[in-house]
């Protein structure tokens, strides 16, 4: 026999409530997590497409001008432009207030003026090592900075959203208040006293 005033709602509504705010959480942190990735992988694509022009920089600039080929030419100005494309698009997905926003254009200005300046299809050029060590160099710099501003874009992206900081927050007050965990005495399953 049921208890009085008992109805069935009395146990659904909690649950479906229950239900729904999961199915809500768990699209928001489906949806951050994605964004994450993205942001995770557009950084990476663009610092691949900067190892990749140095390996063409360098690959060109060593050579004399009757030794540079077409395919080498054509390689260094296809990865100029790959690194053109990836770290503006970087640029302009960043946040306004990002602060490496700026060092990023500084150090893609001064790696494509590495790439294509120097020797850089002169007809009468000798071998130029050090155009080929600016190369390298610019391109290290662009690369560390390319991995500064994906830490400041993932921790924007993170304190941004809300349910993390409520997250944190919970976290927080419950490391506080109820402290850690006690361990459980295995002969009666319970809590032992501190």
């Amino acid at each position: 026999m049921l208890p009085t005033g008992f109805s069935i709602w009395n146990v659904i509504t909690p649950a479906l409530v229950a239900a729904l705010i999961t199915l809500f959480y768990n699209t928001r942190a489906e949806k951050k997590r994605a964004e994450r990735d993205f942001i995770s992988k557009s950084f990476d694509t663009a610092r691949d497409d900067v190892r990749r022009a140095v390996e063409a920089g360098v690959a060109y600039f060593p050579e004399k001008a009757d030794e540079r080929t077409g395919a080498l030419e054509a390689t260094l100005w296809m990865g100029e432009r790959d690194v053109r494309n990836s770290v503006s698009a970087l640029i302009e997905f960043s946040a306004a207030d990002c602060p490496s926003r700026d060092l990023l254009q500084s150090r893609l200005d001064d790696f494509v003026d590495a790439l294509t300046g120097g020797s850089f299809q002169s007809v009468d050029a000798s071998a130029d090592l050090d155009q080929a060590r600016k190369v390298a160099a610019t391109g290290a710099r662009l690369r560390a900075s390319i991995s500064t501003a994906r830490q400041t874009q993932l921790r924007i992206a993170i304190t941004a959203d809300p349910f993390s900081k409520i997250a944190a927050k919970v976290g927080d007050y419950m490391t506080e208040n109820l402290g850690p965990e006690r361990p459980r005495d295995s002969t009666r399953g319970s809590s032992t006293p501190p």
